[in-house]
């Protein structure tokens, strides 16, 4: 890249050489000095990993490294950056967290240095300090952003790199301003960098106060899985035999249609005890309790009994497969016990997750009014997290006591017998300290997730169930408008989303009698006959559902003549109004008594004739009842009908010119306009008034003569 003294060389002279010779000689000094870093940019590139290490807590990336020849490892045109980002951009989710934020970090960085690399004087060298920077940004934020969670965890690490990118723009020796004044500069990218990040967070924020209990355990499962897996992956590595090359497919450990690459060593593994007690682990445990897929087959364990507790362990039926510094039979029993008890706390861990599985169900389908509103659910959920805590808790003490054991023989054996580390069997024990540093930030955020959990049990209100009532009429009422508004035609489609209706159906459905009185249809004969009543009754009773329905049509009628919804809307009300009457009348004829003689209940059952006259006068009363209903109806409709008909042609009239509305005369009629008269146009502009127009409507909507049908 250029240094400071050839763009101080090259800045003075642009202006006598010309633009085609500053060029020119930039280009000749890139060829002859290539992108080698130079002294003082290895100790800023030096610096930036030291910023990057101690605020992030993780290590550089590795392309951040350089060659034999102080060269950047990654290298990528100025002029590609838009084309990098947009081919990192199509394998990235659309269904991240973040997707807005880190589309737009990725692309500040992209086009800062697209527009960088056009410039004459100060465009820099592919892969220099200031590139790298900025790269490392668009991969954070096209390929770790997105993972991230509503969590807190996830609101710390963003916190950690708003912390990053301050304590680099205030570092007096990485990136200085330029001697030319530029609306872009690589000052003002960060700044907007940093603006997404502190977007991110208030929208993290503002989605966890909107986790229901679902989010938290589907979060809670997943970490408990990795953590699991980090566990067995551990016992897995720590061993002589090499095994570094190797993963550890939990499925293919257990099961014999093996690849080539391992049909040899997984059998030979389980030939010794940490590896036949690794098999017992996975299959005991389930492979789901790891995120894998496949079934386990029941086997009898010799490492643990049927309460997962450890058996005896009988040393001379397999190897040992211990580390060399583990040495004699009384060290390698001790080795293998701590194995054992790491192990027996894995499977009491998995046997909980399968209890974790379960709650992850009921809260899918009960939700939060279970979890913490239902006094049962909330206390089983307050036991679960109780027992997590204490196992969590043993299972660490167990895995830093096997690992620390280990880790410390490890490096005396070194020491002493002059190994390095990238010989013997360290290559096996770099797998097993990475899978710790996994094994820790799992933990941690299992833990985490316990405190989240609980702290929504206490933020959650005790009159939620009111308030979520509240909040589904609402939902209901503003769904209902929209298609009223926009899609009157598909009203009757949804119809049982009338907020109204459903709080009258809870009273209609408990008690029979308010069916009856829903329906006012004749209320004189209902107080003078109380015989009919009671016979109405018992009839309602017996056939409920079937007038719910009935109730729920007829209120969805009277809708749609309360709202002049349009008249298809209308006559499909009405025609699924009429046809559930005929099926009452069907269903309530198949009921009258047949007029037959049967002696052997003579006298003491009224089934035959003449015994069954008053229920056929209750049914005939019934009959005409029905009639009635679906006679008004068919006058209401045809009412709002003429008023929308009304309605129409006085807006057609108000539209013709004056010159023709003044020609025409009293009772003259009008073909242009429907047949209809001046004067019936200044009758139905005077109907516009307020009280005339709800008269006339009231009037129409009251002939069906049912409850709630007032408008």
């Amino acid at each position: 890249m250029l240094d400071n003294r050839a763009e101080a060389v090259l800045t003075s002279h642009a202006g006598a050489m010309g633009t085609v010779a500053a060029k020119v000689a930039i280009s000749v000094y890139e060829d002859f000095v290539g992108n080698a870093y130079s002294k003082e940019d290895q100790n800023r590139l030096a610096e930036l990993k030291r910023v990057y290490l101690d605020i992030l807590k993780i290590k550089p990336p590795v392309f951040w490294d350089l060659d034999d020849k102080k060269r950047p490892t990654l290298c990528v045109n100025s002029q590609r950056w838009s084309e990098h980002v947009h081919q990192m951009n199509q394998g990235k989710s659309t269904s991240s967290h973040f997707y807005y934020q880190s589309s737009l970090i990725a692309d500040y960085a992209a086009s800062y240095l697209n527009e960088r690399g056009k410039r004459y004087v100060g465009n820099g060298h592919q892969g220099d300090l200031l590139e790298q920077f900025m790269g490392e940004w668009i991969h954070f934020a096209l390929n770790d952003l997105p993972t991230l969670q509503f969590d807190e965890i996830s609101i710390e690490k963003i916190n950690q790199r708003i912390k990053y990118l301050e304590k680099v723009q205030n570092h007096t020796s990485l990136f200085r301003f330029g001697r030319v004044t530029r609306l872009r500069n690589k000052f003002d990218t960060m700044e907007n960098i940093k603006r997404q990040l502190k977007f991110c967070i208030a929208l993290a924020r503002q989605e966890v106060t909107r986790q229901c209990a679902r989010d938290k355990f589907s979060n809670f499962r997943t970490d408990l899985a990795n953590l699991l897996c980090s566990a067995v992956r551990m016992i897995y590595y720590t061993r002589v035999t090499p095994v570094a090359h190797e993963p550890l497919e939990l499925n293919r450990y257990i099961q014999k249609n093996l690849t080539n690459a391992v049909e040899k060593l997984y059998p030979s593994l389980q030939l010794t005890h940490s590896g036949a007690m690794l098999k017992d682990v996975i299959t005991l445990s389930g492979l789901e309790s790891f995120g894998a897929l496949g079934q386990a087959k029941t086997i009898y364990s010799e490492y643990f009994d049927e309460n997962f507790s450890p058996r005896p362990l009988k040393l001379k039926d397999k190897k040992f497969d211990l580390p060399p510094w583990v040495c004699g039979e009384t060290e390698s029993q001790a080795s293998l016990v701590e194995f054992q008890l790491m192990a027996e706390s894995i499977l009491r861990v998995a046997q909980l997750k399968q209890l974790l599985e379960m709650a992850y169900d009921l809260t899918g389908r009960m939700g939060d009014t279970w979890a913490y509103g239902d006094k049962q659910g909330q206390m089983s959920l307050e036991a679960l997290l109780f027992l997590f805590e204490k196992e969590l808790a043993l299972l660490k003490e167990r895995v830093n006591q096997c690992h620390d054991h280990h880790e410390k023989a490890r490096q005396s054996y070194n020491l002493v017998n002059r190994v390095n580390s990238n010989s013997g069997v360290n290559p096996n024990f770099i797998k097993v300290n990475e899978r710790k540093e996994d094994f820790d930030k799992f933990l941690s955020a299992t833990c985490q997730m316990i405190k989240d959990i609980r702290d929504q049990m206490l933020k959650f209100p005790k009159d939620e169930s009111d308030g979520l009532s509240e909040k589904k009429r609402l939902f209901y009422r503003l769904v209902m408008h929209y298609l009223r508004q926009f899609h009157p035609n598909h009203c009757l489609q949804f119809q049982e989303l009338e907020c109204e209706f459903i709080e009258e159906s809870t009273k209609l459905k408990s008690d029979p009698q308010k069916v009856i009185e829903y329906f006012q249809v004749d209320i004189t004969t209902l107080q003078s006959d109380e015989g009919f009543r009671e016979w109405m009754l018992r009839h309602i009773t017996a056939h409920h559902n079937d007038y719910i329905i009935l109730c729920k049509l007829a209120y969805v009628l009277k809708k749609q003549l309360a709202h002049h919804g349009n008249y298809s809307g209308m006559q499909a009300a009405l025609k699924s109004f009429q046809d559930h009457i005929v099926l009452l009348k069907e269903k309530a004829n198949q009921t009258r008594p047949s007029w037959r003689l049967q002696w052997r209940a003579w006298p003491f059952k009224s089934v035959g004739w003449p015994f069954g006259r008053e229920t056929q006068h209750h049914l005939d009363t019934l009959m005409r009842h029905f009639e009635l209903l679906s006679k008004n109806a068919d006058v209401s409709v045809e009412r709002v009908k003429q008023k929308m008909m009304n309605t129409a042609m006085h807006n057609m009239y108000r539209l013709l010119p004056p010159r023709l509305t003044n020609t025409l005369n009293p009772g003259v009629e009008m073909s242009e306009v429907g047949h209809y008269s001046s004067a019936n146009m200044r009758l139905i502009t005077a109907s516009e008034k307020k009280t005339d127009n709800n008269a006339e409507t009231d009037t129409a909507v009251s002939s069906l003569r049912i409850r709630g049908f007032d408008a």
